[in-house]
């Protein structure tokens, strides 16, 4: 959050959890709360229609750029890593029972997500 602090000033955060229906929940709640950046961490489809509509309201959007420090199956090692440097790292467990420990490297603004699909 110091990264932001220090391009934003004063930072409030805030967390929409649960179920989000769409990108339109994200941005309802920003206007609420009188928010003018999210950092989403949402499906890709949302965050396409999310640009879209960003780009109507003002909004600002983040997205963070991390970088993998280890891959491991221990959890108790990935923790180590994440407890190394806690305001810069996290951990993501994967389904196939890996754990990836990520570090944050730095704030981009999303400016326009092109989504391409083709019937399968």
């Amino acid at each position: 959050m110091s990264v932001l602090e220090e391009r934003l000033g004063g930072v409030v955060v805030y967390q929409l959890s649960g179920l989000i229906p769409g990108a339109e929940t994200v941005v309802e709640y920003a206007g609420k709360i009188g928010a003018r950046v999210v950092v989403p961490v949402l499906p890709l489809s949302m965050i396409v229609r999310l640009a879209e509509l960003s780009r109507q309201s003002g909004l600002t959007v983040l997205i963070t750029r991390m970088s993998c420090v280890a891959v491991t199956r221990d959890i108790e090692e990935a923790r180590r890593l994440v407890n190394e440097a806690p305001d810069r790292r996290t951990l993501a467990v994967h389904a196939d029972g890996s754990i990836r420990v990520l570090e944050f490297e730095k704030f981009e603004k999303l400016v326009e997500v092109k989504l391409v699909t083709e019937p399968f």
